[in-house]
């Protein structure tokens, strides 16, 4: 989450919307230039969404964070802090699950933070396909519950991260083949689009 590339980003593309990503779990306290307390990150969020929202005052900005209580402590106080604030100009916020107990954990939270703080903005699932799967069946198990999961908790959106195997951390991530042949996990997705049009 830099300033001079976001800004940079939004005075090039005015884009729809913008992912910022804090990732305290790598940041919080081995910062090159700074060790920053949750406070200072939450200001520091902001003062990213003023200089986005100042050069393209109808792009979207998504928040994208973990909120996995058992594993990421300095995250959740992140996003909680983020949501006690409930700063207008953050748009959405994302959640990053990476197993089915971690997308459990983080809808928990970001749920009850919601229903806590009065959260004003949306609620996304943000990087979604990050598991090594072992085979297409169980990715599109693994989608077809965690959208449901979504929609239960009445989430706003849901992000494919991977759209194409070869494109990601390893082979099997995306919901199309290398050769943009359709998985199982495709045809599911398209499916509910279908159902929701």
């Amino acid at each position: 989450m830099y300033e001079s590339e976001a800004t940079y980003l939004a005075e090039r593309y005015h884009p729809d919307y913008m992912m910022i990503m804090p990732e305290l779990r790598f940041n919080l306290g081995n910062q090159v230039n700074s060790v920053r307390s949750i406070e200072e990150w939450v200001q520091f969020t902001k003062v990213i969404a003023d200089s986005i929202k100042n050069i393209s005052p109808d792009t979207k900005i998504v928040l994208d964070e973990i909120a996995r209580r058992k594993s990421t402590p300095n995250s959740i106080d992140y996003i909680r802090a983020i949501m006690q604030d409930n700063y207008e100009k953050i748009d959405i916020l994302g959640i990053d699950p990476y197993s089915y107990s971690e997308l459990e954990d983080e809808v928990s939270t970001i749920v009850e933070f919601r229903k806590n703080y009065n959260w004003h903005g949306k609620i996304w699932v943000g990087e979604t396909n990050l598991l090594d799967f072992n085979d297409e069946n169980e990715q599109r198990d693994y989608f077809l519950y965690s959208i449901d999961l979504a929609n239960k908790n009445e989430f706003d959106g849901f992000c494919i991260f991977y759209f194409r195997d070869g494109s990601g951390m390893t082979e099997n991530t995306g919901i199309l083949y290398e050769d943009f042949t359709q998985k199982p996990a495709y045809d599911a997705i398209k499916q509910i689009i279908q159902q929701r049009d």
